[in-house]
């Protein structure tokens, strides 16, 4: 008893002697970064996605879900399946890799090409694209769209369904979209004479709901009288379904050169709007149009254009407008003013704040990315309303690239994928998926006041609020104030926030946390010290020896009353 009398005593001693309470400090969670500035954002190391590819790998899509997992799909030739021409799909986990590859155009057996991917609210799957199979009975050897949907519950690919089933030509270009409501849209282009659009090419829909089913095929291109085509599409948060493609038809004093045609389809009216000529400025062929709804339901578009506006070169140039709710559509400005050859295929994300990022690709010369084909990027500051960023991506390629695809993810970073002919991480000379991101250096951590301090103990407890962006967390502790980490190793490293060091002697330590995360580490956390005071032979026998001094006392008085 009297043992753990003193024990007890003991510990209450030296903790009373250091009463100094733990101070957490708030910091914010979540993504945080300065959103006008990128000095800080890094773009990732290259990854191969095409590595079981034997042969040319193209035309991809991908996704982004909830886990932050990314969806690829594409066109490959390597026969994985048996079949010339052929789906592949696979994913990559954060901190895990890539899966996979899978062959998902099982059914068929002809052509398969031009994929597109969604995914819905509950992380499934869905994939369209155009086949010339005659799937699921001979129907001839045009092009249909295919759909498949992979079921996150069961885990498992759906049966190949025929979207474009009343068309009986050529179906092709398919994008497919997911509302917050379930609804899936699909959008390609036909050159069916159906519905009395003509046997040219037009653009067609088609929805999924999930009491309705499909409905039938609805003529998107009513206005034209010419051919309609490279359609691009995209949902906004009420579930109105955007379209935008370019058209040769005379309208509204278009004249007969290709322009880019937008119109919508109204949720609330269950009807589409009237056809708008969105590039007016342009007196010559505008073509291959990408839109983006962004999260206020602002439209921002790109296409490519040949004409000579503003400072534009003669050849094909990069255009970009906007439609600003209650103001109606911006002029055309344009994106790739660096450029002095021919651009192609622009593709563009836009994040939260309105931040438009735009990949495209150019046969520009500039003296160090030689005379192939590269892909450019370039990013657009809402406030300042101007261009910035000019970048070359791909300057390590020695062949073509091609087909940038480009998505944010949660966090707000970007990723882009697309296919490239040099032999890149031992890909071979043919052509081959790649991915990379771009994205912010993690923000410095608010490392929590080490208490109590002094301490008698060597176990030392630190803790700190975690990042929902990074992956580890490195621990640095020196016998000096740390202003930098350059010159010092981790002592060691943590995927929570918190961490216990173990000091090798008595002394005053000090200590910093770095988060690190998919672009590397970043700055680092406030410095906190603690002393370490190992108690000397006087301060443990003083108060033992009065707690043994008052344990004896009550020992004699009860043997005094024992004897009573």
């Amino acid at each position: 008893m009297n043992f753990l009398i003193v024990l007890i005593l003991c510990t209450s001693f030296f903790n009373a002697s250091n009463s100094i309470r733990a101070i957490q400090e708030e910091n914010s969670s979540g993504f945080n970064f300065e959103y006008n500035d990128f000095s800080s954002w890094r773009w990732s190391n290259l990854e191969l996605v095409s590595g079981e590819s034997t042969g040319t790998s193209s035309a991809p899509s991908f996704a982004i879900d909830s886990y932050d997992q990314v969806h690829v799909v594409w066109q490959d030739i390597s026969e994985l399946g048996g079949s010339a021409e052929e789906i592949y799909y696979k994913y990559r986990r954060p901190g895990l890799g890539w899966s996979t590859t899978e062959v998902i155009s099982t059914e068929g057996t002809g052509f398969c090409t031009l994929p597109d991917i969604a995914i819905d609210i509950y992380d499934n799957v869905h994939v369209v694209w155009q086949d010339k199979s005659e799937y699921p009975i001979p129907d001839g050897e045009d092009y249909d769209i295919f759909y498949k949907m992979w079921n996150a519950t069961i885990s498992s690919w759906t049966t190949t369904k025929v979207i474009s089933e009343e068309s009986d030509q050529n179906s092709q270009q398919p994008t497919i979209m997911i509302d917050s409501f379930q609804n899936i849209h699909v959008v390609w282009e036909d050159y069916s004479d159906y519905d009395g659009s003509g046997l040219s090419w037009d653009i067609f829909y088609k929805r999924w709901g999930p009491l309705s089913g499909w409905t039938l095929t609805e003529v998107v291109s009513q206005e034209s009288l010419g051919f309609a085509s490279n359609p691009s599409a995209d949902v906004d948060k009420k579930g109105n379904v955007h379209v935008t493609w370019n058209d040769g038809t005379d309208y509204l004093g278009s004249g007969t050169d290709n322009d880019i045609f937008y119109k919508y389809w109204n949720v609330v009216s269950q009807s589409w709007t009237v056809a708008e000529v969105i590039s007016p400025e342009s007196d010559f062929d505008s073509t291959y149009p990408d839109i983006q709804v962004d999260s206020v339901g602002n439209l921002h578009v790109v296409w490519r254009d040949i004409s000579d506006y503003l400072w534009a070169d003669a050849g094909y140039d990069i255009f970009y407008k906007s439609f600003k709710q209650g103001f109606g559509w911006t002029n055309s400005e344009i994106v790739s003013t660096e450029t002095t050859d021919d651009s192609h295929n622009p593709y563009l994300a836009v994040n939260d704040l309105g931040q438009v990022f735009v990949a495209w690709t150019d046969e520009t010369d500039f003296g160090y990315n030689g005379i192939d084909t590269d892909t450019f990027f370039k990013i657009r500051d809402p406030v300042l309303e101007g261009w910035h960023g000019f970048k070359i991506l791909t300057k390590t390629s020695t062949s073509d690239s091609y087909s940038p695809r480009l998505k944010m993810d949660m966090y707000g970073n970007l990723h882009m994928v697309w296919f490239d002919g040099t032999d890149l991480l031992s890909s071979d000379s043919d052509f081959d998926l790649f991915y990379s991101s771009f994205g912010a250096l993690p923000v410095s951590l608010d490392l929590a006041i080490i208490n109590p301090n002094p301490t008698g103990s060597d176990m030392i407890s630190l803790k700190w609020e975690e990042l929902s962006d990074a992956s580890e967390y490195h621990i640095y502790r020196s016998s000096e104030y740390i202003w930098k980490t350059k010159t010092l190793t981790p002592i060691g490293a943590s995927g929570s926030g918190e961490y216990t060091d173990t000091l090798p002697s008595d002394g005053t330590y000090y200590y910093v946390v770095v988060a690190e995360n998919l672009y590397g580490n970043g700055s680092i956390s406030e410095c906190r010290s603690i002393t370490y005071e190992v108690p000397s032979l006087s301060e443990i026998l003083i108060p033992v020896g009065i707690i043994l001094g008052f344990s004896m006392v009550i020992f004699a008085v009860l043997l005094i009353k024992r004897k009573k």
